[in-house]
């Protein structure tokens, strides 16, 4: 007997509308406990809240041994190397005695010219004298040039070129200039008589200019050398060595130090509550899409959904408890737990977005950390590609086996460098990280 097929009836509209008010509190309440966990601390750290100029409340000892290049020491000394490099003039240039010297024969000629002039009165002549361009003559040098024999204001005139001669021969510069003028006396000749010598000194000395300037571009690169050659500076500090002692004035040598070793606690402010809202409600996005579109029926299922959305709050929670101001601790996180339980749960599409998910987290986590972003994002990527049938147990210890090498591989791409020094806290780390392995799996 052939039974005739059922048309499924019509969607029933209070449940779908039911599943939809469900499915967005479930996000909203899930977007708000992210915020709320990312947000508030939950255990004590051994970080302090300090700034500069601030007073240590307590000894704040360094976690573990460390070596590091401190920007401030070596900044400080290349400073001080630039700053060593005396400024580069360039050659004495002959073009500059002659400008001179040509400029020195031309005031003479317009002095020569004045004296020769039928035409004007001695108030005049003096007036003219006074008013020659970058020259500065005293009322009484005036008077004299004006009372000279043209036989002695010849002598004179000699005598200025001459001198001034000599003294553009010397290297010339604008910070030793005064230095030269007060020279210039003495090169003129002692058989002029005193008053006629001081008026040539007078006027050479003012005609005197640099000849050597100031290289700039020289200048600029020798520093530059100069600060290229100097090694950055390390500081080092062993495991429970006093970085910072109770009472003592924090300044940037002790900041530096304070971040490095990873003691200083972030201040927790409305920007913080915004941008840990954001992280939450794109992750919310993220799962919910992928969930929405690809995953219907998990959609459908109100429990299981809200089972997902407890075991990825329990994993953040986790993450927060172990990560925050710790060291050792972040690495011990078994971030590939998550993924793996999903892939159980939803397949291994889910598990892959998840690790994903958790891997940025992480990082957030761990101070915008992107070694700890990629440690969890790849280990929880592996483990869920590395599960084979789901209900074997073996699956699960294979899984764990490619999470350690996949986080040894993290640690020692971010890690190893030329430089490196601490060379236990990098095994350390790789203890730790083969021990995740282990409990991920577990």
């Amino acid at each position: 007997m052939i039974v005739p097929e059922t048309e499924p009836g019509p969607p029933n509209p209070i449940l779908i509308v039911w599943r939809a008010i469900y499915a967005w509190l479930v996000g909203v309440l899930f977007t708000v406990a992210i915020a709320i966990i990312l947000t508030v601390q939950i255990l004590p750290t051994s970080r302090v809240s300090l700034e500069v100029g601030s007073v240590a409340p307590r000894d704040v000892r360094s976690p573990r041994r460390l070596a590091f290049a401190s920007e401030l020491l070596t900044e400080d000394a290349r400073k001080n190397a630039e700053e060593s490099v005396a400024p580069i003039y360039t050659p004495p240039d002959a073009r500059a005695a002659r400008q001179q010297i040509a400029r020195a024969r031309a005031v003479t000629d317009f002095i020569r010219a004045v004296r020769a002039d039928p035409y004007t009165t001695p108030a005049q002549k003096q007036a003219a004298l006074s008013a020659i361009e970058g020259l500065s003559l005293l009322p009484a040098h005036t008077e004299r040039l004006l009372a000279y024999r043209d036989e002695t204001w010849a002598k004179i005139e000699n005598e200025l070129v001459s001198a001034l001669d000599l003294a553009m021969r010397e290297e010339i510069r604008e910070n030793n200039i005064a230095q030269v003028r007060l020279r210039i006396p003495a090169m003129v000749g002692i058989e002029l008589p005193e008053d006629q010598a001081a008026i040539a000194g007078a006027l050479a000395q003012q005609l005197i200019a640099p000849n050597s300037l100031l290289d700039n571009e020289a200048t600029a690169a020798a520093r530059a050398k100069a600060r290229q050659a100097v090694e950055p500076i390390s500081r080092s500090y062993e495991a429970g060595q006093i970085v910072v002692r109770e009472g003592q004035f924090v300044g940037p040598m002790e900041m530096e130090a304070l971040d490095r070793l990873g003691l200083l606690q972030s201040r927790r402010d409305w920007n913080d509550l915004l941008s840990y809202t954001l992280h939450a409600a794109l992750v919310t996005l993220l799962l919910g899409m992928y969930v929405r579109r690809f995953e219907p029926a998990l959609w459908s299922r109100p429990r299981k959904l809200a089972l997902l959305a407890a075991l990825v709050l329990l994993a953040i929670l986790t993450g927060k408890i172990m990560i925050p101001g710790r060291t050792v601790l972040p690495y011990l996180f078994p971030a590939a737990a998550l993924p793996m339980l999903i892939a159980i749960l939803a397949g291994p599409n889910l598990a892959l977005l998840t690790a994903a998910v958790m891997g940025a987290l992480t990082g957030v986590m761990g101070n915008s950390s992107l070694e700890l972003a990629v440690y969890a994002a790849a280990g929880g990527i592996v483990a869920t590609l590395a599960m084979g049938h789901l209900g074997r147990l073996s699956s699960f210890f294979r899984a764990g086996l490619f999470v350690m090498v996949a986080n040894v591989i993290v640690i020692l791409a971010f890690r190893t460098s030329p430089g490196i020094t601490d060379m236990l806290g990098l095994l350390t780390l790789l203890f730790a990280s083969i021990v995740n392995g282990g409990v991920s799996a577990s």
